[in-house]
């Protein structure tokens, strides 16, 4: 009885799918980069300049002109590199994707998350640094979370490592 029963639950779990493609925390991930993520950079800094907009002397200030077109544009390369690392895992089926997701989440936890402490601090002049380490912190965190999610998932390893190379691109 005992061996008829183990042989029977082993017999499910072998006939079990292992989940594959996009699905799960994987496709939040997708949508975590490619749109979650660059929306809410960009709603974070036109909160921040929005009340400096607001006085007509500040926006003539050439300081205050070049300081904001430089969080802009940080924060828009890095936004660029999340919405690519995010196309990239949704359409390429290969090891490269998932190792370019990787670093690209290493690469704009922290610099988005200075660029706006540095956004609020020149604006606002309201950032203490418990605040500040606590942000680089917690972006830190995000980034290890979904490493630790790429490089151990078993839907991850399906999709991008154990597919045939021609279903790469």
């Amino acid at each position: 009885m005992w061996q008829t029963d183990e042989l029977a639950l082993a017999k499910r779990m072998s006939t079990r799918a292992e989940p594959v493609g996009i699905g799960g925390w994987l496709a939040l991930l997708v949508v975590w980069m490619v749109v979650l993520r660059p929306v809410a950079g960009v709603y974070m800094l036109n909160q921040l300049q929005a009340g400096s907009l607001a006085d007509p002397i500040i926006i003539e200030n050439s300081s205050w002109l070049i300081n904001t077109s430089t969080f802009w544009i940080i924060f828009l390369f890095v936004a660029a590199l999340s919405i690519y690392g995010g196309l990239r895992l949704w359409r390429d089926r290969s090891p490269a994707a998932v190792t370019t997701a990787i670093v690209i989440q290493w690469i704009y936890s922290p610099v988005a998350a200075v660029d706006l402490l540095i956004a609020r601090e020149f604006l606002e002049g309201q950032v203490t640094w418990p605040n500040a380490v606590t942000t680089v912190g917690i972006n830190l965190a995000i980034a290890a979370v979904w490493t630790a999610y790429l490089k151990r998932s078993r839907r991850v390893r399906k999709t991008y490592f154990e597919q045939p190379a021609c279903q790469g691109t």
